[in-house]
């Protein structure tokens, strides 16, 4: 008889796991496209400046839509510039221009009676997360704070907690003290691009050397290099007993160096300790004590089905329409989720909010979802979704906001979407390939957020300006309009937001948009002329508002 030891099996999980990801290609390799030339100089430099003197967080101004609620809680999506130097935002990607964050809250009970986590994404940046928690603490009155995350988003998180000027508490989930370890001694030392790394450098060198200089400069992450955190007993690690990624002594290297901080180990590996320590369902159990699923509390029936991120491969059901009283259905990050929204889900007298988004669902978006008249979200957000627009959505009385971005939609924008019956919700069509012209029906309607970026879009834009408007934030950038700006000149009080780089639009800026307190304008990439007009926020933007432009000039670009 053979004893084998179960930590052993959990770091044997996390090396088939890592083999299968990375060396069968499933995964892309790290850093395939090299050291990054200048960009890690730049990086280096950064890192180098954090110490001695930490400057704090810079107040932000997140603008915020509410992408579902329930009777209990509101999830709202915002969005920030980041706040990190001109000098690091030139170097970034236009996508990294912009800051994203989510936050979760239940109805009812004012901030100063709550505590409120900001969890890290791995590429979330450390002075967006900073930056973040002075505004819960200075604008929303937050009382108690902490700061999480998983993996190499457990880094940040630390580094958030190290720099952060008041204490925050501070949870880094099976998170390194440095990517060192992470690339260098775990299983990704086996999705690391050594060889494209080689001969960035120099194809003389040897695997030694390139890892040699990997240690070098991953060790501008290591944790312990930061500031002991304001309240280091606010401070819990949570390891794997058998990390086949991050070596346990990684961990106690931060303990070692945050003295009063405290570690705690769950039994597993980095894998598996996703799997074994989830919560499932069981058919002799309470369904409304299940996780993923709310229950009215008066009569016990299920008005909650809330699913994020589970590993789940499969359809919908065409069951789910048997639970007639839902009131929200949430499917988000479940990436092996496939086919089509079924048919029955039109027995949903009751249904107000229905979001499936991140998933693989394919197909055409279908028109019976016009008759969930109490719908006021629809949300089908990054998918695979394809074919036309169904006009019959401008038919739910009662909506309030659409995302359809991020899919493969073609043809136009529905004329319907001017004969809106009910509310004009806030309508998100961006990352698609919709073609031809806005029509000019949307002139009868008001809308306050309406993103149509990164499409195939034509004509003009007037149809949603004027001074009888109240859009908010509109984005028609990376589109093909094509059009003089100079006559667009009578815009709403209210617009807060405007993008329209990367087009065809022509003329000279309008001079009444100096009377807009706009947060963000970007028209840049685009074919206008003549002086930016002197006034209100004009000149406050960055040249990056407006360069690239034919014979644009005045400040922030050079004077004419």
């Amino acid at each position: 008889m053979v004893a084998i030891k179960i930590g052993i099996l959990h770091y044997v999980l996390d090396h088939v796991y890592g083999a299968f990801m990375h060396r069968t290609k499933l995964s892309p390799q790290f850093f395939s496209r090299g050291w990054g030339g200048t960009k890690l100089d730049l990086f280096e430099k950064m890192i180098n400046q954090i110490f001695p003197e930490i400057e704090g967080p810079k107040m932000i101004k997140p603008m915020w839509r509410t992408v579902w609620e329930t009777k209990s809680a509101c999830l709202k999506e915002g969005v920030f510039r980041t706040p990190c130097d001109e000098q690091i935002i030139n170097a970034l990607p236009p996508e990294s221009h912009i800051a994203r964050v989510a936050f979760l809250a239940p109805k009812y009970v004012p901030p100063h009676k709550m505590a409120c986590v900001v969890h890290l994404a791995g590429r979330a940046t450390i002075e967006e997360a900073r930056s973040l928690l002075h505004w819960l603490d200075c604008e929303e009155g937050y009382g108690k704070m902490g700061v999480c995350g998983l993996s190499m988003g457990g880094v940040h998180a630390a580094m958030v907690g190290s720099l952060h000027p008041t204490p925050v508490a501070t949870f880094p989930f099976l998170s390194p003290h440095s990517a060192v370890v992470a690339f260098c001694e775990g299983v990704l030392k086996h999705a690391t691009a050594w060889d494209a790394l080689r001969e960035d450098l120099s194809a003389a060198m040897t695997l030694d050397q390139v890892q040699e200089r990997m240690r070098h400069v991953l060790s501008l992450t290591d944790v312990t290099r930061f500031p002991v955190p304001k309240a280091p007993n606010a401070v819990i690690l949570v390891a794997a007993t058998d990390d086949g990624y991050i070596p346990s002594h990684s961990v106690l290297e931060v303990q070692r160096a945050w003295p009063g901080s405290e570690v705690r180990w769950v039994t597993g590996g980095h894998v598996s300790s996703f799997i074994l320590h989830n919560a499932t369902w069981t058919r002799n159990s309470d369904c409304c004590k299940w996780e993923y699923v709310e229950c009215d509390l008066n009569n016990d029936r299920i008005n909650s089905l809330t699913i994020f991120s589970a590993n789940i491969s499969a359809q919908i059901p065409n069951s789910l329409g048997n639970l007639l009283y839902l009131e929200t259905v949430i499917f988000r990050e479940l990436t092996n989720l496939t086919g089509q929204i079924p048919a029955t889900i039109t027995k949903l007298r009751h249904l107000k909010t229905l979001a499936i988004s991140w998933t693989n669902l394919s197909g055409p978006i279908p028109a019976f979802l016009s008759q969930l008249k109490s719908l006021r979200t629809l949300d089908l957000s990054f998918n695979n979704f394809n074919g036309s627009i169904p006009s019959e959505l401008a038919m739910l009385p009662n909506l309030e906001t659409l995302h359809l971005d991020r899919n493969r939609l073609t043809g136009p924008v529905p004329d319907s979407f001017g004969t809106f019956i009910g509310n004009v919700p806030a309508i998100y069509l961006s990352h698609n390939l919709l073609n031809g012209t806005v029509p000019k029906s949307l002139a009868q309607v008001n809308f306050t957020w309406l993103d149509l970026s990164k499409n195939r879009l034509q004509g003009d834009l007037s149809v949603f300006f004027g001074t009888n408007k109240t859009i908010e934030a509109a984005d028609f950038s990376r589109n093909m309009f094509e059009f003089n700006f100079s006559k667009l000149n009578e815009f709403p009080e209210s617009l807060a937001s405007l993008d329209l780089n990367h087009n065809r639009i022509y003329g000279n800026l309008p001079e009444t948009l100096i009377r807009l307190d706009l947060e963000r304008l970007n028209v840049s990439y685009n074919r206008l002329c003549g002086e930016i007009p002197a006034g209100g926020r004009l000149q406050k933007y960055d040249n990056s508002a407006y360069f690239h432009n034919r014979c644009l000039c005045g400040s922030p670009l050079p004077a004419c």
